[in-house]
């Protein structure tokens, strides 16, 4: 599953845009839409990679197999960035 990493970043929706600051490296992020849906669901708890896909087909009316190569290019972006975390589920 994966979570946000919350004692390193700090964030703030601004227009409906997801605005990411890393404490550490102090590197600043402004999301994409998918990147904010994305975002914004894992606020509310940790998610599989599946969940995010079917959440993120959900809100744009598309497949979850289009938009599963952009979720999973993003997700292992934030989590080389060190924003997003993986958990094992419990």
């Amino acid at each position: 599953h994966y979570t946000i990493a919350r004692d390193r970043v700090r964030w703030n929706i601004v227009d409906g845009q997801a605005v990411l600051i890393h404490v550490e490296t102090l590197y600043y992020y402004s999301l994409n839409r998918t990147g904010t849906v994305i975002w914004s669901a894992l606020l509310t708890r940790a998610m599989s990679e599946q969940e995010i896909i079917q959440t993120v087909a959900n809100k744009f009316g598309q497949s979850p197999a289009r938009v599963a190569d952009d979720v999973t290019a993003f997700l292992a972006h934030m989590c080389a960035e060190g924003l997003i975390q993986t958990e094992s589920a419990a």
